[in-house]
């Protein structure tokens, strides 16, 4: 018997719903559906509901990983997670709409999606994993909402076009290498409920200009604003007490930065290579550092531990200092000579390294040694006297100084 014309696109769309579930494999849990894979033909996608009648709550891991042919997915208001790569390395995907009930963007759920240029996060959200948006090239702008309470390690990593972020107000914790290499990121406003910045978290972030470092942050990670050069000013609040080996190093754009009381540890060469850097200020009533003429010592003014980038003309380290810090005066590119105070007894690896106008040095008569690379780069030293009291020189101590015609060694070395 023939079908009436009449009926056959009734049947037609009836039959629909059966060929698009048949290009999912899934898993039934307790009366719901976790999709753990597809097999259609990609193009835009719109995740079902329902499946056999049973709703669908999780996209399961590493369900669509590899679609290059996926260009945009609907994830419907049934899901609740999104999991580990889920749509890893899905190239071509350019736009996805998470459904409002999602509370848990899993590991590497859309890494590498290059084309990926923008996705809105759902208030239901409390938790991206690792690596969640990392390497989203394309990615332009993103808005964490008020119910994350943590950005996890690399989740933006690599987003190169992403230009601002607004982090929501139940944030805790930026996690290490969280905004790594967002070389266009201008801008970002991290709320006051943030309380740890982690390393590396915003490192190489090229066009960053200004930071405002909210009011219960106690620790700012290793490396956290390294090798940011547009960034031009800092505010580092009463509340921190840890500023991380490196974390603001390579910042040759930051004039001015003011260390607060509560700060009771500075990591190694955490403000070196600002060569903008006119003075580093510290808080009168910080109990272990103290600053004189915007260098950096210790509250004893014992231990120099920084001399700042932008520091020009002739300095002298005072005799009452005994110990100069790895790196103190690297990359001071406007120093034109130095005076070694007579109680310091060893000048450490890379001290005076990248000072490329420093013409003259004179070493105090109580140094022993000279370490590796203590004078690397500097190419306008003309000449240098080591008095007797040194017996050691280091490897490449003076390796690149192009303009050094005389030097005279003690016999003691």
């Amino acid at each position: 018997m023939k079908t009436p014309l009449k009926l056959l696109p009734l049947l037609l769309l009836l039959a629909l719903p059966a060929a698009v579930q048949a290009q999912y494999t899934d898993t039934t849990n307790n009366g719901t559906i976790t999709i753990t894979g597809y097999t259609g033909s990609g193009g835009a996608v719109t995740i079902p509901d329902t499946i056999n009648g049973l709703p669908v709550t999780s996209i399961g891991s590493y369900a669509f990983q590899n679609y290059t042919s996926l260009t945009s997915v609907t994830i419907p208001n049934s899901v609740t997670n999104i999991g580990e790569s889920a749509f890893d390395d899905c190239t071509s995907l350019s736009s996805v709409t998470i459904g409002n009930s999602v509370t848990s963007i899993r590991f590497r759920a859309f890494y590498y999606c290059t084309s990926l240029s923008s996705v809105t996060i759902p208030n239901s959200v409390t938790s991206i994993g690792d690596y969640a948006f990392s390497s989203c090239g394309s990615l332009t702008n993103v808005m964490v909402p008020g119910s994350v309470t943590n950005i996890g390690s690399y989740t933006f990593q690599g987003c190169t076009r992403l230009t601002s972020v607004t982090i929501g107000n139940s944030v805790t914790s930026i996690g290490n290498y969280a905004f790594y290499y967002c070389t266009s990121l201008t801008s970002v406003t991290i709320p006051n409920s943030v309380t740890n910045i982690g390393s590396y978290a915003f490192y190489k972030c090229y066009k960053l200009t200004s930071v405002t470092i909210p009011n219960l942050v106690t620790s700012i990670g290793n490396y956290a604003f390294q090798y940011c050069p547009s960034l031009t000013s800092v505010t580092i609040p009463t509340s921190v007490t840890s500023i991380g080996d490196w974390a603001f190093s390579y910042c040759p754009s930051l004039t001015n930065v003011m260390i607060p009381g509560s700060v009771t540890s500075i990591g190694s060469g955490a403000f070196n290579g600002g060569t903008s850097l006119g003075a580093i200020t510290v808080d009168a009533l910080n109990s272990v550092y103290s600053s004189v003429a915007g260098v950096l010592f210790n509250q004893s003014q014992t231990t120099l531990i920084q001399c700042p980038g932008g520091k020009a003309g002739t300095y002298t380290i005072a005799n009452t200092v005994t110990s100069i810090g790895d790196r103190a005066f690297d990359s001071c590119h406007s120093l034109t000579s130095v005076t070694i105070g007579n109680s310091v007894t060893n000048i450490g690896y890379f001290e005076f390294s990248s000072c490329t106008n420093l013409t003259s040095v004179t070493i105090g008569n109580s140094v022993t040694s000279i370490g590796s690379d203590a004078f690397y780069g500097c190419s306008s030293l003309t000449s240098v006297t080591i008095p007797n009291s040194v017996t050691s020189i280091g490897s490449g101590a003076f390796y690149g100084c192009s303009s050094l015609t005389s030097v005279t060694i003690s016999s003691s070395v």
